[in-house]
C-alpha cells in the first residue's frame, strides 16, 4: 500500500486514523472525493476528535460526502454541522428521504393507461 499506493481506501475512522499516522509520508495531495458513511453515528458514538484529525491530513480541495440512513443524536446537538464545516463544505446540501404511504402519493389523472395508480408506486404500470 505505502509503495503502490491506492485508488480507492476503505476503512473505520480508527483504521484510517491510523495508517495516516503510520505512513505520514503518504501522498494525499490527489485525493479527490472522501465519504463517510454513517456520519451521524460515528460522531454519536465518539469519534469526533479521530475524524477531525483525518480531514486535517487531506486536502481541502476535495468532494465530500457525509451519508447516514438515520438521524441520530449528533443532528440535533450540531455536531453534524461542525463536522460539515471541518469538512470544508461551503454549500452543503442536506437530503431527507422519506418512504410515502399510498395514501400520501398523488395520483395521476386523465389517460396514461394506468388507471389511476399513484405515482412512485412499485410496479405502477408494470403491465403496459
Amino acid at each position: 500500500f505505502a509503495t503502490t499506493g491506492s485508488d480507492i481506501v476503505i476503512g473505520t475512522p480508527g483504521r484510517t486514523e491510523d495508517v495516516l499516522l503510520r505512513y505520514a509520508d503518504l501522498q494525499m495531495e490527489e485525493l479527490e472525493c472522501l465519504v463517510l458513511d454513517e456520519a451521524d453515528v460515528l460522531l454519536d458514538m465518539g469519534f469526533e476528535v479521530t475524524l477531525t484529525n483525518i480531514l486535517s491530513r487531506l486536502p481541502r480541495m476535495r468532494r465530500t460526502g457525509l451519508f447516514s440512513a438515520t438521524r441520530g443524536k449528533a443532528w440535533g446537538g450540531g455536531a453534524v454541522k461542525r463536522l460539515m464545516t471541518r469538512a470544508g463544505l461551503r454549500n452543503p446540501v442536506v437530503v431527507n428521504v422519506a418512504i410515502a404511504t399510498a395514501a400520501e402519493l398523488p395520483v395521476e389523472e386523465g389517460g396514461g393507461g394506468r388507471g389511476g395508480d399513484a405515482v412512485g408506486t412499485p410496479g405502477a404500470g408494470d403491465a403496459d
